[in-house]
């Protein structure tokens, strides 16, 4: 038996809506912190001030953000932290995939992950998105455009073989609208990110495949990492 509405916190619900509309300032806020701009500054502490704050902005957010989910969401976002963290471990530090301005993986990005997958969640379940049927076509329309210019004009190896991944994915769970929102949700984290120098992709993603930086398939992670907790989530016995 589900417990979301014995163990969720109703009157809390209202959050959802000004927790989807935080997300973006939020994710500004803890990116500015830990960019090498504010550690130039005289409040970076050589560094680990600015991100010692995203530390907290994040963490703090994530304990709001917890709030304002049903049972199952808020099971699914704790997964997510741990999942994400010892993915972040194998893709920086052993991997090299892409590197940190600290090399060190910051606390607030597992926290961070869990928020984008979240957000993500409860925006594919907003009523006046569900009710609009051609959202899903436009979405994947524009995501298709996306990867075909990375592919043709950026020479993206790495995005054409996620965005491989992720049609199989499609074609073994169909499509659901969370996908695409999770898209572009990481690509705005993703450019902000990389932008400001909180992170820098390597020019060769496994020493082998050639990338930009960021890579516009980053985002087929989530994808992944959405079927992997589900998939836990069924194990505890707490199916959607």
């Amino acid at each position: 038996m589900i417990l979301t509405e014995r163990l969720s916190f109703p009157s809390l619900t209202t959050l959802r809506p000004c927790l989807i509309v935080g997300f973006f300032p939020l994710v500004a806020l803890v990116l500015g912190a830990d960019s090498r701009w504010f550690a130039a500054t005289n409040w970076g502490l050589a560094g680990w001030g600015g991100q010692a704050i995203a530390n907290v902005l994040a963490a703090l957010f994530f304990l709001v953000l917890l709030g304002g989910l049903d049972f199952q969401e808020r099971l699914m976002a704790l997964i997510f932290v741990p999942f994400s963290a010892l993915a972040e471990y194998l893709f920086s530090p052993v991997w090299e995939v892409y590197l940190y301005r600290l090399e060190a993986v910051p606390l607030y990005v597992p926290l961070g992950h869990a928020i984008l997958f979240s957000t993500g969640l409860m925006l594919s379940k907003l009523k006046k998105l569900e009710d609009w049927p051609p959202l899903q076509s436009v979405l994947l329309g524009l995501l298709a455009l996306l990867f075909g210019g990375a592919i043709l004009f950026l020479h993206d190896a790495f995005s054409a073989l996620l965005g491989g991944l992720f049609a199989l994915v499609l074609n073994w769970r169909g499509c659901r609208l969370v996908y695409p929102i999770m898209a572009f949700l990481v690509l705005y984290i993703e450019l902000l990110g990389t932008g400001l120098g909180c992170w820098t992709w390597e020019a060769k993603a496994f020493g082998i495949l050639p990338t930009t930086n960021p890579p516009l398939g980053a985002f087929v992670f989530y994808v992944f990492g959405d079927i992997a907790v589900l998939k836990l989530v069924r194990m505890l016995g707490r199916d959607r």
